[in-house]
């Protein structure tokens, strides 16, 4: 590799430049014009001190560790994910209280039952396939153009990923001829 001067692959404009000389963690590598940094600690994650705690909090066996604040300030965060603790809980409750104001007046223990055993179809069908299954809402409760409830006709069970790839939405034609 050619030995290129900071000065003179930024008057190129190229991206990196190479030096010959190691970085402080020992990487002969390229370096990014941009901000001196070698292109293998970059990858590596060194002076990520986020990614360095969380190992660091992994491998004790944490459940949290201080990391870098998320967009509302929080630093706490989960060391199995790295998501923030605090936005996290406001998510979940957000979706418990979505799932409170869908059940009506008239949900039963038969709802939960149906329920519970769909949750549990779940994660037989996870054990059976490999790939992961969750219970599915076939009427959203937050959709656009329509609400559904929390009770037993409106839950199903289906790969994660495809649950995920419908997200809040419903095709409409299978409302208009009553499939859903």
């Amino acid at each position: 590799m050619q030995v290129v001067s900071r000065k003179e692959a930024q008057a190129a404009g190229a991206t990196h430049f190479f030096t010959g000389r190691p970085c402080r963690h020992g990487h002969v590598a390229l370096r990014y014009t941009s901000n001196k940094r070698c292109v293998k600690c970059a990858y590596e994650g060194y002076g990520e001190g986020r990614w360095r705690h969380r190992e660091q909090a992994r491998t004790r066996g944490d459940q949290f560790y201080s990391g870098r604040p998320c967009p509302q300030g929080h630093t706490k965060r989960y060391a199995s994910s790295g998501v923030c603790v605090e936005c996290a809980k406001d998510r979940g409750l957000a979706r418990s209280r979505a799932i409170r104001r869908s059940r009506p007046a008239w949900f039963s223990g038969h709802d939960a039952a149906a329920i519970s055993r769909m949750r549990r179809i779940a994660e037989v069908m996870t054990e059976a396939t490999g790939e992961p299954w969750e219970p599915d809402h076939i009427l959203p409760l937050g959709g656009r153009n329509v609400c559904g409830l929390h009770v037993a006709a409106n839950i199903q069970a289906m790969p994660r990923r495809l649950n995920r790839r419908k997200s809040n939405r419903i095709d409409e034609m299978e409302v208009a001829y009553g499939c859903a």
